[in-house]
């Protein structure tokens, strides 16, 4: 998936909890927002691993015009670069979460994590 020349790699969630399992949280969709513009995105399959009592997800993600009809997808690379750009998940679960991030590449500006918030 890409904005402009910025491929979207993945969403990053950790969560702090020995005792969770696969079906101890529910992630949804990711809208990016900026300056009135924004794009949706929703996970398409999700990857995960447990190291000491750390649950990592990898969530991909793609475009799904047919979900979310009334989007623009009209956010741009400048957006998504901006540090004001927002960035909401629906998530839920039980588990404590470290940290959310959206993980972006652009060739001359390099990776970025973009702060992900939960909705």
């Amino acid at each position: 998936m890409k904005i402009d020349n910025t491929q979207i790699l993945y969403l990053q969630i950790t969560l702090n909890n020995e005792h969770i399992d696969t079906n101890d949280w529910d992630v949804g969709a990711l809208t990016l927002s900026n300056n009135g513009r924004e794009f949706i995105l929703d996970p398409y399959y999700t990857t995960f691993n447990f190291i000491d009592g750390i649950l990592n997800l990898t969530v991909h993600l793609e475009r799904d015009d047919e979900t979310f009809p009334d989007c623009d997808y009209d956010l741009t690379e400048e957006d998504l670069f901006d540090d004001n750009c927002n960035a909401e998940v629906f998530f839920r679960t039980e588990a404590e979460i470290i940290g959310m991030s959206l993980h972006v590449y652009n060739p001359e500006l390099k990776l970025k994590k973009i702060p992900v918030k939960q909705d």
